[in-house]
C-alpha cells in the first residue's frame, strides 16, 4: 500500500513565496522512531544500572556476611586449637603414666590389662554438637567439629581410665619393684641358707645367705629397686654392696672382684652393681647373697622367683 504524502508550504510575512520547504511526513516519522529508540535505550540503560546497583549491594552484603563467618570461623578454630593443645598435654601425661606402669609391670613379668573405653554405659556418645556451640550451620564444618568433639571425648575417657589404672596398679607395682625377686647372678647354688660346716675350718656354722658360683667377672645385678647403702670393703665379705629397698628390706652382695655403684646411688632391678669374685673370706669365685627383712636375715631362696 502506497503511503500518502503531505506537504507543508512556508510563506514569508509579506505574502511573497520564499524558498518553499516541503517537509516529508515520512521523514518526520523516521526521526520520531530514532528518538523513541534512543529513549528506549536510555530507559534500558537506567534499568540495567539499577539492576547492577542492586546486584552490587547484594554482593556487598554477601561479602560482609562472608567476612563475619570468617571471623567466627577464626574464633572457633582458635578454640579448637586450644582444646587440642589441652588434649595433647593430657595424652602426653597419659602416655608417660602408661609407659611407667608398663615398665614396672615388665620388671615383675606382668602385663597390663587392656584399656576398655566403652565404660559401664556403653559406647561413646555421638550426639550432634548443639547448634550454636561452634556458630556454624555448614554441614561439613559441623561434621568436622563433631569428629573433634568425639576425639576429645575419647581422649577424656582414655585419661580417666589411665588415672584409674595408675591409682590402682601403681602402688602395687612400686611395692613389687622394691621387693627382691630375681637371681643376682647367673650361676648355680653352691651353698644354701642355714646351718653348714664352715668352708675354711669345717666347724658347724650358720650361713645367713646363699652362695652362687659363677666365673670371675660375671655381672652381679640388683634384685630390686633401691638405694645403695654402702659399697666397699667389709670384713669377711671382701668387696660388698648393700642396697636398701624400703619397707625394711635390705640385700647384700659379697665377695665381688669389682664394684660398679657408689653409696647413695639409686638402682633398679637388673642394674649391674658389681662382678663375681673371691675377695674376703672365700675359697673360690662366687657371689654371697643375703636378704634381710626388718633387720633379720631371711632365706634368699624365697625371693628368687626367676
Amino acid at each position: 500500500m502506497k503511503l500518502k504524502r503531505y506537504h507543508v508550504i512556508v510563506l514569508r510575512e509579506d505574502g511573497k513565496q520564499y524558498q518553499n520547504r516541503i517537509l516529508d511526513f515520512l521523514y518526520v516519522r523516521k526521526r520520531m522512531v530514532i528518538l523513541g529508540f534512543l529513549a528506549a535505550l536510555l530507559l534500558i540503560g537506567n534499568l540495567a544500572f539499577l539492576f547492577l546497583a542492586a546486584r552490587q549491594g547484594f554482593l556487598i552484603a554477601e561479602t560482609r556476611k562472608a567476612k563475619a563467618d570468617l571471623t567466627v570461623a577464626k574464633e572457633s578454630l582458635s578454640r579448637v586449637k586450644d582444646d587440642l593443645s589441652v588434649v595433647e598435654r593430657q595424652l602426653q601425661g597419659t602416655e608417660e603414666k602408661l609407659y611407667r606402669l608398663e615398665h614396672l609391670a615388665k620388671e615383675q613379668n606382668l602385663s597390663l590389662p587392656q584399656l576398655s573405653l566403652a565404660g559401664t554405659g556403653g559406647g561413646m556418645s555421638r550426639n550432634i554438637v548443639p547448634k550454636g556451640s561452634w556458630d556454624f550451620e555448614d554441614p561439613e564444618l559441623r561434621s568436622i567439629y563433631q569428629k573433634i568433639e568425639d576425639t576429645k571425648s575419647y581422649c577424656n575417657a582414655l585419661v580417666r581410665e589411665t588415672e584409674n589404672l595408675d591409682s590402682v596398679l601403681n602402688p602395687h607395682l612400686v611395692s613389687l619393684s622394691r621387693k627382691p625377686s630375681i637371681w643376682p647372678v647367673k650361676g648355680f647354688l653352691s651353698s644354701p641358707y642355714g646351718g653348714r660346716p664352715d668352708p675354711i675350718h669345717g666347724a658347724p656354722s650358720w650361713h645367713q645367705g646363699i652362695d652362687i658360683s659363677a666365673p670371675r667377672g660375671t655381672p652381679v645385678v640388683a634384685t630390686a629397686e633401691g638405694i645403695v647403702a654402702s659399697a666397699g670393703w667389709m670384713t669377711g665379705m671382701g668387696s660388698t654392696v648393700v642396697i636398701q629397698h624400703g619397707n625394711g628390706m635390705v640385700t647384700l652382695y659379697g665377695h665381688l672382684c669389682e664394684i660398679k655403684v657408689s653409696p647413695g646411688q639409686k638402682v633398679k632391678r637388673w642394674d649391674v652393681v658389681g662382678s663375681v669374685g673371691a675377695t674376703g673370706r672365700a675359697t673360690g669365685n662366687h657371689c654371697h647373697y643375703e636378704v634381710h627383712v626388718n633387720g633379720r636375715p631371711t632365706n634368699p631362696a624365697h625371693f628368687m622367683n626367676y
